[in-house]
């Protein structure tokens, strides 16, 4: 049957098939067994559970395997980390209605656990970090697994694969998926495959110019960059959060160490082991690193609580793009006028930075400051703490919807001004990072100068002899042609919105509010849903765990197991 054409579906869906078993797949398995009624009857399959050499990586994604070393940190705050966030609600709904003087534990916290309440139990040391190891939520979600694994529905049926090497459309909306242990069709479908596994613009020895300098497409895993020599010459391709895991993995993660100086406040005292790298030299067309978070605290400086709900209150009823933007530019005005700065002052901050003498170490130090509060805020810090205030109601408000070109681009001039002061690593890691390029063994002077990787070739014959280059830009989100060679069989379906790129300014595969990825008519492709990275663009912020922002794996399931409507 030709894609796209009207087919009315009347019976019961049987098989499910959900491509992925990151922190987004689990949440797509817990919220289809928490949906599950008495009567319903289901094969579900999990692609991904274990890698080629069959190891259980369920859990894991691609960011949170549990061998990384405790510096290599989440980069947002954990109380978000919380796979049943939504079933141990409706749970507790149910026990206050019927016992009313029930206490909290009595809705079974250790049976869904969010990650603080895991972690007092397992991992006490973080329990109450704000920034926990990547690798400490990696064994959460392999926990939740577990507990998955235990809570299959009566009558359901679940199965474990490998990664799909293949998926293929199977005829009358049916898929295919491919694995080394089996072939399956499914009735449903949905990919959650976190990021691409190719590069649009991938590292190469040609770039380079020579093949005697060891090229590194990806910096992960982390442990293969463990038999570069000590005191080697690193380029990195890169300065943004990648950067940074890049910086610790071949300092501190090689045994060198940091200790807090009270004389120094600003920085740590870095003593080596002897065995990191000699040199890091991030490449860079803007001259910035990642900067470190400003304080929770900082908005409510300038905005009292009456006025950020009035913000918040503005963007919810925005009719439209170029709305949101008029609001978000006018407080980032008052925000100027109210701490003694002007119009022009915004202006300025949202014309994109460029490189410069010391500015790169300049506003990474800043930051730190103004993070740790030593220093005034600078206007750049109130920025990314407002976007990080409104970015919920954002998401909510901008995803999902068709929005004129030039409106979207006045919308990523905003985001793209002010995001980079809001995501960007917590304040210890910004403090670690200022403190390697004091002892010298980060040298940003490629970065103030905007040296690209294309022009590596010329640079490390003359000026430095290079080790390694690492690729720290990691594929972009949204959707291009082999982003996913696996999922190459479903370009016709994948394919069909980032095609208008171009014309339309928004790459990322279209799905509506089910997940449901979306045909050329705007109706559903029947079985195929998606969730995640691919989707960037057309749903924002998509590299959150917070399932509050990202309720599509629930829309999802409930749809899944209920629908009746005819399919695409």
């Amino acid at each position: 049957m030709p894609p796209y054409v009207v087919e009315t579906y009347t019976g019961v869906v049987s098989d499910i098939a959900i491509i992925g078993a990151g922190p987004r797949g689990l949440a797509a398995l817990q919220s289809l067994f928490a949906s599950a009624s008495d009567e319903s009857r289901h094969t579900v399959y999990l692609c991904g559970v274990r890698n080629e050499a069959g190891e259980l990586i369920a859990g894991w994604g691609s960011a949170y395997q549990p061998d990384q070393g405790d510096y290599i940190r989440l980069n947002a705050n954990a109380d978000i980390v919380d796979l049943w966030r939504h079933e141990r609600a409706k749970v507790a709904s149910s026990v206050a209605h019927a016992l009313p003087h029930a206490t909290p534990e009595c809705v079974g916290d250790l049976e869904r656990p969010s990650f603080r309440t895991w972690a007092r139990q397992y991992s006490p040391r973080w329990a109450d970090e704000q920034f926990p190891p990547r690798a400490v939520i990696g064994a959460y979600y392999q926990h939740c697994f577990q507990l998955l694994r235990q809570r299959v529905p009566p009558g359901w049926t679940f199965v474990e694969l490998a990664c799909a090497r293949q998926i293929n459309p199977a005829g009358s909306h049916r898929w295919q998926v491919v694995t080394d242990e089996r072939t399956i069709i499914v009735d449903e479908l949905l990919l959650a495959v976190g990021h691409a596994t190719t590069h649009p613009d991938p590292l190469t020895a040609k770039m380079i110019g020579t093949d005697a300098v060891r090229c590194f497409p990806s910096p992960y895993p982390l442990a293969q960059l463990g038999d570069l020599p000590a005191g080697a010459h690193v380029a990195v391709r890169g300065a943004g959060l990648s950067f940074l895991d890049i910086a610790l993995e071949l300092t501190e993660g090689r045994g060198g160490t940091f200790h807090h100086d009270e004389r120094a406040p600003t920085l740590l005292r870095y003593q080596p082991s002897g065995r990191e790298v000699g040199t890091i030299l991030p490449l860079g067309l803007t001259g910035r690193f990642a900067e470190a978070k400003p304080p929770r605290h900082l908005l409510t400086d300038v905005l009292n609580d009456g006025e950020l709900e009035r913000l918040l209150t503005l963007l919810h009823e925005a009719e439209s793009l170029a709305r949101v933007c008029e609001i978000i530019e006018r407080a980032l005005v008052g925000i100027a006028l109210r701490i003694g700065l002007s119009q022009r002052d915004v202006t300025d901050f949202l014309t994109p930075p460029s490189p410069g003498p010391n500015r790169a170490a300049r506003s990474l130090l800043d930051s730190v400051q103004v993070s740790l509060g030593i220093k005034r805020p600078t206007f750049a810090a109130y920025a990314g703490a407002m976007w990080a205030h409104i970015a919920d109601e954002i998401v909510a408000v901008v995803s999902h919807i068709h929005w004129p070109k030039p409106h979207w681009q006045n919308f990523e001039r905003l985001m793209q001004a002010c995001t980079p002061h809001s995501y960007g690593p917590p304040p210890l890691g910004a403090q670690k990072l200022a403190t390697l390029i004091t002892a010298g063994v980060v040298d940003p002077s490629w970065l103030d100068r905007g040296i690209s990787q294309t022009q590596i070739g010329q640079l490390h014959r003359n000026e430095i002899q290079l080790d390694a280059v690492i690729d720290a830009v990691l594929p972009p989100a949204g959707w291009w042609s082999q982003a996913y060679p696996q999922l190459s069989g479903l370009e016709e379906y994948l394919g069909m919105w980032p095609k208008f790129a171009e014309t339309m300014g928004r790459d990322g595969v279209r799905i509506d509010q089910c997940a449901r990825v979306l045909a050329a008519t705007g109706r559903p492709v029947g079985g195929l849903a998606a969730i995640g990275r691919m989707t960037n663009n057309w749903v924002l912020s998509n590299d959150t765990l917070n399932r509050d922002v990202h309720d599509h794996p629930q829309r999802w399931a409930t749809w899944v197991l209920t629908k009746t409507e005819p399919r695409v």
